[in-house]
């Protein structure tokens, strides 16, 4: 009876060692995803900025004036 408990402790220790390894496992997953969402958030807001400033040259570019020649006074038709 007592060695029929010890099996069942060891069978049970045995368990209990391969969830901590599997924790472990999951953990260092965790933390290496979390890292890189670090860096994919960093990126982002550098395109965010990016696109940002494109948006306002694009916004400039568009608002100016162009001042074109008049054709028919340089051939002298008016």
């Amino acid at each position: 009876m007592i060695e029929d408990q010890d099996e069942k402790l060891e069978g049970q220790a045995e368990n209990i060692r391969s969830l901590e390894i599997r924790l472990a496992e999951l953990r260092a997953a965790t933390d290496l995803r979390s890292a890189e969402d670090c860096l994919t958030t960093a990126q982002l807001a550098e395109y965010q900025i990016a696109i940002a400033e494109l948006r306002r040259l694009v916004n400039a570019e568009q608002t100016k004036v162009i001042d074109l020649p008049d054709v028919l006074q340089r051939r002298g038709l008016n």
